[in-house]
Order: structure tokens, then C-alpha cells, then sequence
């Protein structure tokens, strides 16, 4: 989710839901060459929707 919609009242209403939110910088730049990306750092699923695992092999509770 992009962080500027994050909020503490939505993430509760998420959260009763089930729903983790997890905010994030949408700056709409190409990635630096010296950083990894976000798909470098994490395992997804065949759909890409959803995370299996990070690079540390650490699964979500889901």
C-alpha cells in the first residue's frame, strides 16, 4: 500500500478484516542500480500477488 493512504484508523479496519497492511514509498522513480529491488528481495507467488518468503527465507503469518 502506498504510504501516503496509510493511516492508523485504516489499518485497525484492515486488520479486523484479516488484512496486515504494509505501507510503502511510491516515489514513481526508477530504482537506484546500487539497490536491490523489491522482487529481489522477496520469494512471490506464481500470480505475484502475494509473499512467500523474504531473502532471509522467513515465511508471513498469514
Amino acid at each position: 500500500m502506498d504510504g501516503a493512504y496509510y493511516t492508523y484508523e485504516l489499518a485497525k479496519k484492515a486488520l479486523n478484516l484479516g488484512i496486515q497492511f504494509m505501507p510503502g514509498e511510491l516515489t514513481s522513480k526508477k530504482p537506484a542500480v546500487d539497490k536491490m529491488t523489491y522482487y529481489e528481495n522477496v520469494n512471490l507467488d506464481s500470480n505475484l500477488e502475494n509473499i512467500l518468503s523474504c531473502s532471509n527465507d522467513i515465511k508471513p503469518e498469514y
